[in-house]
């Protein structure tokens, strides 16, 4: 589809002194500063398009000078795209309130963050498709869904206007150890969401990625606006296909013949990991999680091994538990794993958005880098970037049923 941008036909009354638009580099998207200081985002596709409004509070100026152009060009181990590229044009102002704000309109999208919380109107979409809150975000997407005012829903949102003409996914970036996560709640009236962190902490830049359907599939908005690559050496980072015992075998990970059986199947079919889950610590028979370990590496295949992270589900919750908690423990058992020769560890059972949960994922990424090793994130909350500047993570399941 090809967005044109909106220019003069938005009749909007724009306050003192703030520029009339803010465009993309590409310019199809565009963002406007009403009177009563709403940030209105607008695209044109045969005729004019605001998609929404954002109000994050009284917005007094704008930062002189703070209009700027940037490219964002790099390259990914794992995701949707090797090569990322994106432009996008940045503004900053000043809230009522000292915060300073901060927008940046993309070729894709825009994000935009320095306020704790916001309200989003979205009235103008024709269709919607929101998940009702999970702190491991297994739930379903309900199309048109009746709301109820207070709801929570969990990120992403995605919004269609007209038939299949134009969508809007809304979601967050860049979410880093001082924020907590956000999510969107019910404001009562039709169409108009609330935007909150999951505590007292900023959250990340809440992101819309705005396009046609493949435009909002193929898009990489979310890393694009998240922090680059901590990672010097980056050689040892593998993504590949794992064979997994619990799809078929519940509690198969204790069970050695059963893994010794998926490991010759990784070997047969030349998958480079077996994924070896909840309970191992629990081996039956006189076997060992080492021995199972030592039987994948003779075979050539790599092994990776489940841990429960202790903070959501424990009581009645298989294990191992309470090994990664510790800063001091999570340090001698990645050593552990990683002397061992296990190529990545999984994590399951977190309990929320938090900025206790948040800052525990990124200290376990950073954790497991130091010790070359591979992150899978299970019941945890959805991409926000991460991968972009922690590579060693390579997925993170929150898909109901398909995990």
């Amino acid at each position: 589809m090809n967005l044109k941008i909106l220019i003069a036909a938005l009749s909007l009354c724009i306050a003192p002194g703030i520029s009339a638009d803010v465009v993309s580099p590409n310019r199809k998207i565009s963002l406007s500063v009403s009177e009563d200081s709403l940030l209105s985002v607008a695209v044109i596709n045969g005729k004019d398009r605001v998609l929404m409004r954002i109000d994050c509070g009284k917005i007094t100026q704008e930062v002189p000078g703070s209009i700027s152009n940037h490219t964002v060009d790099y390259y990914m181990i794992c995701g949707k795209r090797r090569h990322c590229h994106n432009e996008f044009s940045e503004v900053k102002y000043l809230l009522e309130n000292s915060d300073t704000l901060s927008v940046r309109v993309y070729d894709d999208g825009i994000a935009w963050s320095g306020c704790r919380g916001c309200e989003v109107d979205l009235s103008g979409a024709s269709h919607s498709w929101l998940q009702d809150w999970s702190d491991c975000y297994e739930g379903f997407y309900n199309k048109d869904r009746v709301v109820k005012p207070g709801s929570r829903y969990g990120y992403p949102a995605l919004f269609e206007y007209g038939d299949r003409d134009v969508f809007l996914l809304l979601s967050e970036s860049a979410v880093g150890a001082d924020n907590a996560a956000a999510s969107l709640y019910d404001s009562g009236r039709q169409g108009v969401y609330e935007i909150k962190p999951d505590g007292e902490e900023y959250p990340g830049w809440q992101t819309a990625v705005i396009g046609s359907l493949s435009d909002v599939v193929e898009s990489t908005l979310i890393n694009d606006n998240s922090p680059v690559n901590r990672l010097e050496d980056v050689g040892w980072i593998k993504p590949g296909v794992a064979s997994w015992i619990y799809w078929a075998y519940n509690h198969g990970s204790n069970d050695f013949d059963i893994i010794r059986r998926y490991v010759d199947m990784a070997c047969e079919l030349s998958l480079p990991y077996v994924l070896i889950d909840a309970e191992w610590d629990e081996m039956k028979n006189g076997y060992s999680i080492l021995d199972a370990v030592s039987y994948a590496l003779r075979k050539g295949v790599k092994p990776m091994i489940w841990y429960n992270s202790s903070v959501g589900w424990i009581n009645g919750a298989p294990g191992p538990k309470f090994r990664l908690n510790d800063p001091e423990n999570r340090e001698k058992e990645f050593a552990w794993c990683e002397e061992n020769g296990i190529a990545g560890v999984k994590i399951d059972f977190f309990s929320g958005d938090t900025n206790l949960n948040i800052k525990y994922m990124l200290d376990l990424l950073e954790c497991a880098a130091r010790h070359r090793l591979l992150v899978n994130f299970h019941g945890v909350t959805i991409p926000r970037g991460w991968q972009r500047t922690h590579p060693n993570l390579v997925s993170m399941e929150a898909v109901y049923g398909a995990e």
